[in-house]
């Protein structure tokens, strides 16, 4: 089971990085985008928080929306002529539940978020290992419990803010089921209206939405139907399903 951090370099080699994994028999892989804000503080962290107004300036080794829209689309093309049902992309099995209506197996495609918490090596507990910074910091496990801090109306109303803070620009868009406004963490860029909260990779995500559509479409039915999504592999070779090329 492997995380796959994807940055500047990889992302134009995507075959080549899919490649190594099926090589080395790993079957389970979460393909893990790389965006990061440079904004120095006085304390010597380095890193910008979704907290802070001011802007920061994106790491050379983040990845660009363009590039991850077309590494996840490659992706998409070898893995569902042939490796349905045999290797699990995390993003494309979370894709697959959205289709359905399901709950994602990850939180940053899921509507609401808040369940991943994380503890640093001295007990302090923060909402979530994207957002280790003072400001979401919930408290220490030597004076409360995870139970507390958890299930706090702080970390529920830090959940609920994935949602509530969408611009119009996602809250109207054709894919908001399938994406829903992905990790917060990445939600720095504004809309072409000037509306704050778009997510850095939102054009790369529409594009991948866009291109794998008819495919879900296919294997929710299958699915509906009692039938593996995997048959999809059947039908691409036999040209019972037909895709215009992008």
């Amino acid at each position: 089971n492997a995380m796959a951090v994807v940055n500047d370099f990889n992302a134009d080699y995507p075959l080549d990085f899919y490649h190594f994994f099926k090589e080395i028999d790993c079957h389970y892989i979460q393909f893990a985008p790389i965006v990061e804000r440079i904004l120095p503080h006085q304390d010597g962290r380095h890193l910008a928080s979704l907290a802070e107004n001011k802007e920061g300036t994106l790491a050379d080794f983040s990845i660009t929306p363009e590039q991850w829209g077309n590494f996840l689309c490659s992706l998409f093309d070898e893995w569902v002529k042939e490796d349905v049902g045999n290797y699990y992309i995390q993003i494309f099995d979370s894709t697959l539940a959205n289709w359905m209506g399901e709950q994602p197996g990850v939180c940053s495609m899921a509507k609401t978020c808040g369940h991943a918490g994380v503890m640093e090596f001295n007990g302090d507990i923060y909402s979530c290992d994207h957002f280790v910074f003072p400001e979401y910091k919930l408290g220490n496990i030597y004076s409360q419990t995870l139970v507390e801090m958890m299930h706090s109306e702080r970390q529920h109303n830090f959940g609920n803010m994935k949602y509530q803070s969408l611009p119009t620009q996602c809250k109207e868009c054709e894919f908001l089921f399938a994406c829903n406004g992905e990790c917060p963490k990445n939600r720095f860029s504004r809309t072409s209206e000037g509306e704050p909260e778009l997510n850095y990779l939102c054009k790369g995500y529409y594009q991948f939405f866009k291109h794998v559509a008819p495919y879900m479409d296919f294997m929710k039915n299958e699915l509906m139907n009692q039938r593996p999504p995997a048959n999809i592999m059947e039908a691409l070779k036999n040209g019972k399903l037909k895709v215009e090329s992008r």
